[in-house]
């Protein structure tokens, strides 16, 4: 004969076992509706941006128009630049950190 408890723990069991499958359904639907709704909603807002400057340029002569691009240009680049070079400098602080961590606990030895 099956004990009771038993019988209980192998329907918790099932009952988990379900729940956890459902979710995993749910997410596997998630990421794959992500995957395709991500590329439409970027070509959405990039189409909205674009017509929102043209919209803010429509005025400017062709040669005020690219006087702006230019120094907008740069200063992009420069924000880029900063934004790389934060990183590298956060690899190379990383790199000396462990580097004193060990010089440190060498003389704990």
């Amino acid at each position: 004969m099956i004990s009771p408890v038993l019988l209980f723990a192998l329907n918790g069991v099932a009952i988990l076992f379900d729940l956890l499958n459902r979710l995993h359904d749910a997410a596997n639907s998630i990421a794959t509706s992500a995957i395709v709704l991500s590329p439409a909603i970027g070509l959405v807002l990039a189409m909205l941006l674009v017509l929102i400057t043209s919209w803010g340029f429509r005025r400017f002569t062709p040669r005020a128009a690219d006087a702006t691009f230019r120094k907008l240009q740069l200063l992009s680049a420069a924000a880029y630049s900063l934004g790389h070079g934060g990183n590298d400098v956060q690899v190379s602080m990383r790199a000396v950190s462990h580097a004193d961590k060990v010089r440190t606990c060498e003389g704990d030895l």
